[in-house]
């Protein structure tokens, strides 16, 4: 009898997925993991009659075709709700979405009496900064100090679509008073605990939540500085990732740990704090991140990185102050619809995960199928492999084991 007889094909299938965890488990490297011939060759699974295995395959072809479809419709549904948050966020900044609030609402304060109040702020925050500085080296004021202020960075609306009665386009560097960051030294990575100064790393920064728990512990007591600690309501911006990375932006919501700011998280400081949800919403939509992806530099294959110049030139749609208002309650509705859907898709995924490793589990312990007393023993089956492998020639199973 050939060795391929004494095996369903099948079944050989369905065995590299019951023993893939114990192969993966094995795996050794950092960036890429692999895993030697010989722990593949020491993986042991139970093998049953020829019979058996045919059953076995028939009744698992059965239950897993079904749960199969049910996984695709689950991670469809997932893709839908990507495609409506971006709906979404496409309908604020085109302002669609408040297209029949405008109608029966009347403004007091259009977006570009916004922009003018957002302004008079920066240029006060900018003074007060300026005033403390030759106050702490104890000097007086120049003569036309006042006339160094920075002024902001226009907005290049040339390839811009056009905004509703009321909005205005303005920069980002017209929103923001201040960008702190940190600076690259050399850290523990393991993360910090309770009492430990960390500093923040890339992947705490993603298109989700703040997670302090990407972070680095800083060994080096000269290092610390308290004022680039990560505080609660933080605006946080990655300027070096991946291309689908860079850029992606958060607002720290729980912070329990100290963790300073690196040379890659950046800290916006906004003249307005109102200013904060409208931003992050606008950055993580399509006009957002298109203008990101333009302005960021490096290699499609490397690292990108945005600088803090071609920041503040992204430039993004103000609506008047109330409406501004009520698109960012509708948002928090809506997104928080889709998050919760979102997660009971997800808690689903992972029952069907934990059903799939219970099925196989019951196959492969003699539990899915009935026995059938007349199979033959698989100890034959056994028999006949290993004299299958012992009439193989030498230099074809070398060439066999190398393949």
């Amino acid at each position: 009898m050939q060795i391929e007889s004494c095996i369903h094909p099948d079944f050989a299938t369905y065995v590299l997925k019951y023993v893939e965890p114990q192969i993966v488990s094995e795996g050794k490297g950092i960036a890429v993991q692999n895993v030697s011939a010989q722990e593949i060759e020491a993986c042991k699974f139970p093998m049953p009659p020829l019979g058996e295995q045919t059953r076995i395959v028939e009744k698992l072809e059965e239950l897993l075709s079904g749960l199969d479809a049910g996984v695709a419709e689950l991670k469809a549904a997932q893709k839908k709700l990507v495609q409506y948050r971006q709906s979404l966020l496409k309908a604020t900044v085109e302002g669609t979405l408040t297209a029949d609030w405008r109608i029966t609402n009347q403004p007091k304060e259009t977006g570009a009496q916004l922009l003018e109040r957002i302004l008079k702020e920066r240029r006060s925050r900018w003074e007060a900064k300026q005033l403390a500085k030759f106050q702490e080296q104890g000097k007086t004021p120049p003569k036309g100090w006042q006339d160094k202020y920075p002024e902001p960075v226009k907005p290049d609306t040339s390839d811009l679509p056009e905004l509703p009665e009321g909005w205005i386009w303005a920069s980002v560097d017209c929103l923001l008073s201040d960008i702190e960051t940190g600076k690259s030294f050399k850290c523990d990575e393991r993360p910090p605990g309770l009492t430990e100064i960390g500093v923040v790393k890339v992947s705490a920064v993603s298109w989700g939540e703040y997670n302090e728990e990407k972070s680095k512990t800083c060994t080096d007591p000269e290092r610390h500085n308290r004022a680039l600690y990560i505080r609660e309501g933080d605006f946080l911006f990655s300027r070096a990732n991946t291309i689908e990375l860079v850029g992606a932006c958060v607002i720290a919501k729980s912070v329990s740990l100290q963790v300073m700011l690196s040379d890659k998280i950046l800290r916006f400081v906004f003249a307005l704090d109102d200013m904060k949800s409208w931003l992050l919403y606008f950055l993580r939509c399509e006009l957002g991140r298109s203008q990101i992806e333009l302005l960021a530099s490096g290699n499609q294959e490397s690292m990108r990185n945005i600088g803090q110049e071609r920041i503040r030139q992204i430039s993004l749609p103000l609506p008047p102050a109330s409406e501004m208002k009520n698109i960012l309650e509708l948002l928090e509705q809506q997104f928080e619809a889709a998050t919760q859907q979102d997660d009971s898709i997800t808690i689903s995924l992972k029952q069907s995960a934990a059903q799939r490793k219970n099925i196989l589990k019951a196959a492969f312990s003699g539990q899915l199928v009935p026995q059938d007393p007349y199979d033959e023993p698989a100890c034959v089956l056994l028999e006949h492999i290993r004299a299958g492998r012992a009439a193989i020639p030498n230099a074809v199973k070398t060439r066999i084991r190398r393949n």
